[in-house]
């Protein structure tokens, strides 16, 4: 799994929060993304997109 996904994952147990992953093959529009989480069993209605920031703090570039 990816380490980003797994502090994503292991964020929400840590918190007690329920969660499902669905895992699919990239998708480039919002019909495609929905279409693979209701093949994957999830809801049609709920799904979440990945956020990737570059914030220089200090002089020092990092991805959050």
């Amino acid at each position: 799994m990816n380490p980003i996904m797994t502090e994503i994952c292991r964020a929400f147990e840590e918190l007690g929060r329920p969660y499902q992953k669905i895992e699919h093959a990239a998708s480039h529009t919002s019909e495609q993304s929905a279409q693979a989480r209701v093949a994957g069993g999830g809801p049609l209605v709920i799904g979440a997109k990945p956020l990737l920031l570059k914030a220089t703090v200090r002089g020092n570039a990092q991805f959050h």
